[in-house]
């Protein structure tokens, strides 16, 4: 390997090393005197292996917010939606969260919007974790109804009975 490549190597490896370390601790790193391809390696594992929260690290490169709901409401979910928020019912979420990202798309765009919904994850947009434990969330996403907590990704049907909500069906 020549002496150029080399030097160009390390030179990204340390950037990656920084970026990474800076993002995951957020501090920086101590540079590598003298840079070997074997010390950079280590570093570079050393550094991974400081991950404490790799969700959290993931939301700081791509916005804290997970993915957006992109489906079209349902005149019915809509008001579904709006029954469940008079009802002081709450959707418990983190942002990486698949099985929540499923649960808005039932609802779509429009409905998820009228939602109280509250984000479980340190790394999301207005965390609030320790309501999240102090309500007992368990995995994601949970509903909380008429103060009973139901874990797992749930039917606009099931809510609806859930909930005793008497208007359109037709979701």
């Amino acid at each position: 390997m020549s002496k150029t490549l080399l030097s160009s190597i390390t030179s990204i490896t340390g950037i990656v090393v920084t970026g990474i370390a800076t993002l995951a601790m957020n501090t920086p790193v101590q540079a590598i005197p003298n840079p070997q391809p074997s010390a950079i390696l280590s570093e570079l594992s050393v550094k991974i292996s400081d991950f404490d929260n790799i969700p959290q690290l993931i939301a700081q490169t791509q916005g804290k917010t997970g993915p957006q709901t992109t489906t079209t409401s349902s005149a019915a979910a809509i008001a579904l939606a709006k029954h469940l928020t008079e009802q002081k019912a709450v959707l418990y979420v983190a942002y990486w969260c698949p099985h929540c990202h499923r649960q808005k798309q039932l609802f779509g765009r429009e409905a998820v919007s009228s939602l109280t919904i509250v984000e479980c994850a340190p790394g999301g947009v207005n965390p609030q974790p320790q309501l999240c434990q102090d309500k007992g969330v368990t995995g994601y996403p949970s509903w909380e109804i008429n103060g009973k907590m139901y874990a797992g990704t749930r039917t606009l049907r099931q809510l609806a009975r859930l909930s005793n909500y008497q208007g359109n069906r037709n979701f």
